[in-house]
């Protein structure tokens, strides 16, 4: 498998919601989409507040080329300002094995828990 995954995480502003991280997050997903080699992206937050943000990517050199117009596309101006300084680290690495699936969002996830809560 030469798919290769780019993981960063980062510590966002006390008080930033799901949606502001979302809509924040909605030029970055545009710019991804429109770059060769891009496969898809899946931003979680942790219990302790942490964002885990992944980007699936056919290849390194597809990464690569992606992250080398990152700044100058300006794609990330929204998500900057609520992020904590210095709290972010990325790395990139080799998958060895991925199963993809059906997308889900945020709301979807929020009513799937909350039927299960009902059901129970």
């Amino acid at each position: 498998m030469t798919d290769f995954l780019s993981h960063m995480e980062y510590r966002l502003q006390d008080g930033v919601s799901d949606d502001a991280l979302a809509a924040a997050s909605a030029p970055i997903d545009d710019w991804a989409g429109a770059k060769p080699g891009f496969r898809y992206r899946c931003v979680a937050r942790r219990a302790d507040g942490t964002v885990v943000d992944l980007m699936y990517w056919a290849d390194r050199p597809s990464q690569e080329s992606a992250d080398a117009d990152f700044i100058a596309s300006g794609c990330g101006a929204a998500l900057l300002p609520l992020m904590v300084e210095d709290s972010f680290r990325a790395e990139g690495m080799r998958l060895v094995s991925a199963r993809p699936g059906g997308a889900v969002s945020a709301a979807d996830a929020d009513a799937d828990a909350a039927s299960a809560s009902a059901a129970a």
